[in-house]
């Protein structure tokens, strides 16, 4: 069932907040966005609240389940312009949609209209409702009049179908009423709830399937959440947030359930260079049978080489109790040598992203002269980037034997004195030549050399492979410089030949490093610590050998240093893995150590250099025992006077908070002094001190239930809340005050201001100058990336002093082009060693180099931190304007057309690709030349004579050019016309029946003309269009050999095609009597005549009647 929850409101701005889906029923949460930071605060079932930066001051908040997997997420309505802001989960990053819907001054109300399970918007325009099923700018599905100009509107699934209706806020009368059926006409619920001040919202506050009202009350910042929609009171009420923010409800929490991946590494192996070459990755459903199914919502790829990978879900994207999630994970590398990115795999369970390391190793694999691309092996033919010389592609099919790769590559061959030369980095390779000859033994021979060696002499492909049709390899070790060259030179017989070719990378052995390769802890406060992490890595690539890890351990003066975790017991190619070192000095001296790390490919060393400043003047545990250690905790039980009391506390806090100094112990926070007034009076010498309070909420569950005013030496802290200091109860945090005291005694101050105020630690150090702020990496360079896309990094902030404490008070961005860049909020306290991370986008607009810089703000003094911003926003590629070419018909497959280049001012080298067009399927254009050429014969007579070609660019970095189309028209060839057969003759002499020959020709509209070119018996003739008529002179004897012609165009024209045959024309005489003696008979009676008879046309003798 579609479950989700939406409200709105305006107090002073507009109150939106949304709903979400959930696929087994959980219980609705209130969240709430701070309008005037641009900063959300979701609030979870145990009350902890997850916060972060989405969308810009004035935004209008909404939560939905925009992609229909369970979970509500962020989105924003930008009600100046009417666009729309949407993610797809709950942290910092940039839009997953966006788009136009409604206009300003709207009010958007999201819910699921349609029972479809997933969230859209609708539009509140004074009393009319704009309801469209499906995300994106366009019309509305349907519209229909509720309420008055004025209402505050909501909705929610109050009846539990599965369907999103309104309901309205009246704040003139405090009345909610609503609908349970999107159509114009009067409310079939109504009650009073609340006040016209409060702000109203809806969801499903105990997972029963029906929405319910709630509200938020600024006056007291408490939200009061009812499981009834009617006039009752609050079931659940409760303080949080701040009177300016906007409340929101919705499933917002990460499901219980999640994905495990089979394995965080994925290596592909080795992969043909511009060819793709697939692996596969699998994740299996975490969770019991009861736990809704995850949806995996997206596979993206970081790194150098991200844009050369891509993946393909083999099963459903939603994965259920005992399901599996598959995808084939595609690489088409751009280079010899190793390929890398890392893979997430988001999703709407716990612990998504899932991350993998993706690897694989460039090598080249050729199909020499193959059209085709076979399983990873790169087709040369008809263009081929790597071959020159007098070198022809041939096709030889059949089945050839004792092959060790694809028995296709064996089905064509590429022959011809060679040179073949393929881009490396320097560096030493194997060379494997692949062949198969398909003529006998004996019938051509060659030589080979790589770089300029011989490598092969005479070779005979059949005496080799020990018969013909059989498959024979050769492998070769070289030592390359920029291009490895391989010729092929006839030495006897047919020219040399070969049908694969394969180059790949030697490893080199395995060896390890470490980053950094030295450490200076510098100054640090005896009784304190610092940490630095090194990280280790294995410099090797995909094929070089894993490192194993023996052991790890210092030498030197060690004991101040200590070693945190275990390194692995081995490290694969290009992996990498942390250890920490802690520097705890207790000395005013200067230690000097090594972390030694012992390992296959030999031991590695990191030089530890630190020094120790006795700067602690007191550390208190306020309220408990002393606590020992390097320096120890003085028992803070009877050392402040006023009206207060110490006290035990059970559990556990977190001291991981960027405030605490590093090695703070989570003990110290397990007693606190409490009071309405508390005084410690403290003994120093005059100078300037750091005062540090060290703070936790032990007992209450919401911001503002505690609050408190401290002064320290006379300056003030007012309002102090440590809830909203640490985020949440139960975290340590440290607030320092720098005073300089000149009387002898330092003197601090507690008053309460709700509840008692309460103190864990008091620590007071001797300090001098300011902290510096320092910024790892100093800058940060963005690179190029494509115009209209955007890249994260994060820059590190570091306190780099010893014992001074930083107060951060934010981040902004300044600069030229400032508004190419954003960047997450910095608002801490940084203990000395300690540090934070700020997310920097850089989202360009238009092309062009663009500089900026993150300033970060602070309290007291000190050297403001800027930290330098660049990046260039890559120009797209163009492509000419729409033109026309032509080719003619009826020529072979691979004719070409023309050339399509791009021009960019950032790039030579392009990608080209068909996108539409008619003639898509009968023009190919090459990848990387641009040329287009045909991929069958066409027939000018065959429609169509013209094809439309969409040809887009893209450049290495991914931008695409624009899509112009161009024209090509077949233009006809003249073909000859065919004249029809023509039997043989006998006529007499004398005239003749008229007859015509006849012929044919394909193209239609050729006038045809005969000619018989004087061959015709005397008397005869024949006319243009072919009719013999006339009368055989007298004269004629014999047998003609006739010969008739015909032709495709008038006489003298140049093109004319004419087509001739030959046939007999026997000319037939008269017999001839020859009379013999006379005779005279008497009647009755009879007589013998003698005579002959001659006919030259007839044989001898005659048949005459």
């Amino acid at each position: 069932m579609k479950r989700f929850a939406l409200i709105a409101g305006v107090v002073g701005a507009l109150l939106i907040l949304g709903g979400g889906s959930a696929l087994a029923l959980e219980q609705d949460e209130v969240a709430a966005f701070d309008p005037s930071r641009g900063e959300w605060f979701l609030r979870g079932p145990d009350g902890s609240t997850s916060r972060f930066f989405y969308g810009i001051p004035g935004d209008e908040p909404m939560l939905g389940d925009w992609d229909c997997d369970g979970v509500d997420t962020v989105g924003m309505f930008r009600r100046s312009n009417g666009f729309v802001y949407l993610r797809n989960s709950n942290d910092l990053g940039v839009a997953d949609q966006d788009f136009f819907y409604g206009e300003g001054g709207d009010i958007p109300l999201v819910g699921d209209w349609n029972g479809d399970g997933c969230d859209t918007l609708a539009i509140y325009r004074q009393g009319e409702v704009f309801v469209r099923n499906s995300l994106g700018t366009g019309f509305a599905d349907y519209s229909f009049f509720f309420g008055n100009p004025g209402d505050r509107p909501f909705s929610g699934d109050f009846d539990g179908d599965g369907i999103a209706t309104v309901g309205l806020y009246r704040e003139t009368t405090g009345l909610a009423y609503f609908t349970n059926e999107n159509k114009s006409g009067v409310a079939e619920f109504e009650f009073f709830y609340g006040v016209p001040s409060d702000r109203i919202i809806a969801g499903d506050w105990d997972g029963d399937g029906h929405d319910s009202v709630g509200i938020f009350r600024p006056t007291d910042g408490r939200f009061y959440l009812s499981n009834q929609n009617a006039q009752v009171q609050a079931d659940t009420v409760f303080p949080y947030g701040e009177p300016s923010w906007i409340p929101v409800a919705g499933h917002h929490q990460q499901l219980a359930s999640s994905l495990r991946v089979d394995s965080t590494n994925l290596d592909i192996g080795w992969a043909g260079v511009d060819v793709a070459s697939t692996g596969s990755i699998g994740a299996s459903f975490v969770g019991s049978s009861e736990d809704p199914p995850v949806t995996v919502k997206e596979i993206t790829f970081a790194g150098p080489d991200a844009d050369l990978f891509s993946a393909t879900a083999t099963s459903s994207v939603r994965v259920g109790s005992g399901g599996r999630f598959t995808a084939d994970v595609s690489v088409v590398p751009d280079r010899l040598g190793p390929i890398s990115a890392v893979m997430r795999i988001k999703h709407s369970g716990d612990g998504s992203p899932m991350i993998v390391n993706v690897t694989a190793e460039g090598i080249y694999r050729i199909n020499a002269g193959g059209p085709n691309d076979v399983d990873g092996w790169l087709a040369d033919n008809p263009i081929s980037r790597y071959v020159s010389g007098a070198t022809t592609a041939f096709a030889t099919p059949g089945f050839v034997s004792g092959s060790s790769v694809p028995s296709e590559l064996f089905d064509t061959y590429r022959f011809g004195a060679m040179e073949w030369d393929f881009p490396v980095t320097p560096g030493r390779y194997t060379v494997n030549l692949f062949f198969a000859e398909t003529f006998g033994a004996g019938s051509r021979t060659f030589d080979v050399s790589i770089e300029g060696g011989s490598v092969l002499s005479s070779f005979d492909v059949v005496a080799a492979a020990g018969g013909q049709n059989r498959a024979v390899s050769r492998s070769f070790t070289v030592q390359a410089d920029g291009v490895i060259d391989l010729d092929f030179f006839p030495a006897s017989g047919a020219p040399p030949l070969v049908n694969a070719i394969e180059i790949v990378r030697v490893p080199e052995p395995g060896r390890l490093g470490a980053v950094p390769a030295s450490i200076d802890f510098g100054s640090v406060a005896t009784g304190g610590s610092a940490q630095v992490d090194v990280t280790l890595v294995n410099l090797g690539t995909t094929g070089d050998p894993v490192v194993t890890i023996s052991d790890a351990f210092l030498s030197g003066t060690t004991a101040p240093y200590q070693i945190v975790g275990d390194p692995p017991p081995s490290l694969a190619p290009g992996a990498t893995a942390t250890l920490g070192i802690v520097f705890s000095p207790s000395s005013e001296s200067e230690s000097f150590a090594s972390l030694n790390i012992a390992n296959s490919g030999g031991q590695i060393s990191v030089p530890l250099r630190g020094r120790g400043n006795d700067v602690i003047v007191y550390r208190i545990n306020a309220g408990g025992p002393a606590l020992s250690g390097t320096l120890p905790w003085a028992d803070g039980r009877n050392l402040a006077t006023g009206l207060t009391s110490s006290v035990g506390t059970a559990g556990s806090v977190a001291v991981d908070n960027a405030s605490l100094p590093l090695g703070t112990p989570s003990t110290v926070f397990l007693t606190e002094q409490f009071g309405t007034d508390m005084q410690w009076d403290l003994g120093v010498d005059a100078g300037t001190y750091e005062v540090r309070l060290y703070l936790a909420e032990r007992f209450h569950n919401a911001p503002g239930a505690r609050r408190f005013n401290v002064t320290v030496e006379g300056t003030p802290r007012n309002n102090v809340d440590i809830f909203a200091l640490a985020g949440g109860k139960d975290i340590g945090v440290m607030l320092p005050t720098v005073v300089t005291v000149s009387d002898g005694n330092l003197d601090i101050n507690f008053a309460r201001v709700v509840d008692q105020a309460t103190v864990q630690g008091i620590e007071v150090v001797r300090v001098g100058g300011p902290a510096v702020l320092r910024a790892e990496p100093s800058s940060l360079n963005f690179g190029k990336i494509v115009t209209g896309s955007s890249a994260i990094q994060t820059v590190r902030v570091v306190n780099t002093s010893d014992v001074r404490s930083a107060q951060v008070t934010g981040t902004s961005i300044g600069g030229a082009n400032a508004f190419s860049f954003t960047s997450s909020n910095l608002l801490t306290t940084l203990a000395p060693g300690r540090s934070r991370d700020v997310t920097v986008e850089f989202r360009p607009t238009s092309s062009g180099e663009k500089t900026a810089f993150v300033n970060v703000s602070r309290i007291g003094p000190g050297v403001a931190l800027t930290i330098p911003l660049s990046g260039v926003a890559n120009a797209s590629p163009v492509l000419p304007a729409p033109g026309s070419f032509t080719v003619p018909e009826e020529q072979p497959a691979g004719t070409i057309v023309t050339t399509v280049a791009a021009t960019d001012p950032d790039d030579s080298s392009f990608t080209y690709e068909i996108i539409g067009g008619t003639g898509a399927s009968v023009f190919a254009i090459g990848p990387v030349s641009g040329v287009v050429t045909t991929t069958e014969i066409l027939d000018f007579d065959a429609p169509p004579t013209s094809y439309s070609l969409v040809v887009r660019a893209r450049d290495p970095l991914g931008a695409f050019s624009n899509v112009p189309s161009y024209t090509i028209t077949l233009t006809p060839v003249n073909e000859p016309p065919t004249l029809d057969p023509i039997t043989n003759r006998v006529t007499p002499v004398g005239p003749i029946t008229p007859f015509s020959v006849t012929a044919v020709d394909p193209d239609p509209g050729d006038a045809l003309r005969f000619s018989d070119s004087g061959t015709l018996p005397p008397g005869l003739t024949i006319s243009a269009a072919g009719e013999i008529s006339g009368a055989i002179s007298a004269g004629a004897t014999g047998t003609y050999e006739v010969s008739i012609t015909v032709f495709d165009r008038a006489e003298g024209e140049l093109d004319s095609l004419s087509d001739t045959k030959p046939f007999t024309w026997s000319i037939n005489k008269p017999p001839v009597v020859n009379a013999g003696v006379d005779a005279v008979v008497n009647l009755p009676a009879s007589a013998n005549l003698d005579g002959t008879v001659n006919d030259d046309n007839l044989p001898s003798p005659p048949s005459l009647t």
